[in-house]
């Protein structure tokens, strides 16, 4: 019964870190009228492989060309396997078009992320979100 109940309970943990990321994105404004895209090329980032961040900022529909965009990704720490929190980060520029920058992942999971868009010191708009890795 104890083994039963064991085997069950590793299985269960197993199995959780193999599901897709899901959950909505939330986004942050402290400018009302801002807007937040985020798109990642290739849609699927896989772990050890570069990935694209194009991330499209608007303010009362129109591009904001003058912000700070920074994104973090935080995977959580998995105690029973002794791993850590673990940490990436990108710095965007812009391109003439939106901000644009990549980031690769060292393992894959599920990674909490945030992009967020300041200007003068000021967040703009902050966008939170999960991403799946494979």
């Amino acid at each position: 019964m104890r083994l039963t109940l064991i085997f069950s309970t590793v299985l269960s943990i197993a199995l959780s870190g193999c599901s897709k990321a899901t959950g909505p994105a939330v986004v942050e404004r402290t400018e009302p009228k801002a807007e937040i895209s985020v798109q990642l090329q290739p849609g699927q980032p896989r772990a050890g492989a570069p990935t694209t961040l194009k991330v499209e900022i608007t303010s009362n529909k129109k591009p904001v060309s003058d912000a700070e965009v920074n994104a973090t990704f935080v995977m959580g720490a998995e105690p029973l396997s002794k791993m850590q929190e673990m940490h990436q980060a990108a710095g965007l520029r812009w391109d003439g078009s939106r901000y644009v920058g990549a980031v690769t992942f060292p393992m894959a999971g599920k990674w909490n992320t945030t992009v967020q868009g300041t200007r003068n010191g000021q967040n703009l708009v902050v966008y939170h979100g999960p991403i799946d890795v494979k």
